[in-house]
């Protein structure tokens, strides 16, 4: 598997070498109540990383816009934090959550496209093509990885809400990766058309054609802090049960619940392992389904720093990761002059 450098090597803690990990894109949804297809983005832009022209498939789209311009009022929310929110690891360190999370209650299509052009070239791949649209750069590109990550938590359990990857154009067309709680999803990793009880994530293609799906063992009830990598291929790279790859698919991990900080988990912890996706890109992100979920605290990066940061407000980095109260966002290549000790 070839993983291509990007920028500067990362750094462990205390060897002294200079980072440059990148966050992508970032939305906490700390906006005020109400759909979340039409509200107003507020001071911070609505988050980071992400496209504000019209050369989308949501036509025309300033912030998170339901599909088409249909809004189905109330179905893909801002609220209030739940209760209980938020994360802590297993080390005692947390995810600051504060603000406010996305309620999903009722079927809804609402969602937004990457702003890749401070993104490094190399990463990137052309998208397929969409009649209306033509084609477009995505992440994606052979021998590179996407880290994603946000906070999740199912109330009902019929039907399905999922956060999904797109290409960037035609969300319901296309091809796409639902990280979520996928239709027909069961603990077990089968299914059933009429439940869906389990976190998971499934490939889906053009026309409907169903692929994969997987369970991470996780109820809908529970809390989640969902990891995903994708690891981009070009044809010939090897995967598991596949070593001649001839169209170049990407090869899925899934995390839940991983320890927060600068060390990306180990394989062995993954909850999916081994899952081979057919050949995707990333342009875009969608809420999607109707089944009663929360989610919160979106992140898309190069690294596991970028999505995995510790009490932060909002940037890669910006957290406290040795205990000495100072914030380490030097070591992650954000350069706003703090000491580490």
């Amino acid at each position: 598997m070839k993983i291509l450098p990007f920028g500067q090597h990362r750094q462990t803690p205390g060897n002294g070498e200079s980072t440059n990990a990148q966050l992508i894109a970032y939305d906490g949804f700390d906006y005020d109540t109400g759909d979340l297809g039409t509200v107003a983005l507020g001071p911070l832009g609505g988050g980071t990383g992400w496209r504000a022209d019209g050369e989308t498939f949501w036509r025309d789209a300033d912030g998170w816009v339901s599909k088409d311009g249909i809004v189905n009022e109330g179905n893909t929310s801002v609220v209030d934090n739940p209760a209980s929110w938020g994360y802590t690891d297993s080390q005692g360190m947390q995810l600051d959550t504060t603000g406010r999370a996305v309620s999903k209650t009722n079927w809804d299509q609402t969602g937004r496209v990457l702003d890749l052009s401070n993104v490094d070239p190399n990463k990137l791949t052309t998208s397929i093509v969409h009649p209306d649209v033509g084609t477009g750069l995505a992440l994606g590109a052979g021998g590179s990885e996407v880290w994603i990550s946000y906070l999740g938590q199912g109330v009902e359990e019929h039907k399905m809400s999922v956060l999904t990857i797109t290409d960037g154009f035609a969300p319901t067309i296309n091809r796409r990766i639902e990280i979520g709680r996928p239709w027909k999803l069961l603990i077990d990793g089968t299914e059933d058309p009429n439940f869906n009880s389990a976190w998971g994530v499934r490939d889906l293609q053009p026309g409907g054609q169903d692929r994969p799906i997987a369970s991470t063992g996780n109820t809908y009830t529970d809390k989640v802090f969902f990891v995903a990598r994708i690891q981009y291929n070009d044809p010939g790279d090897p995967l598991p049960g596949d070593a001649a790859n001839v169209e170049g698919d990407e090869l899925l991990t899934v995390w839940v619940d991983p320890d927060l900080g600068s060390t990306a988990p180990a394989e062995g912890s993954a909850a999916i392992s081994d899952f081979v996706l057919w050949n995707h890109t990333m342009g875009g992100i969608m809420f999607d389904g109707n089944a009663d979920t929360f989610f919160d605290e979106l992140r898309i990066g190069f690294t596991y720093a970028d999505v995995a940061p510790i009490a932060q407000a909002g940037l890669a980095g910006d957290f406290d990761d040795d205990g000495d109260n100072l914030v380490d966002e030097d070591r992650f290549g954000l350069g706003k002059g703090n000491k580490i000790e």
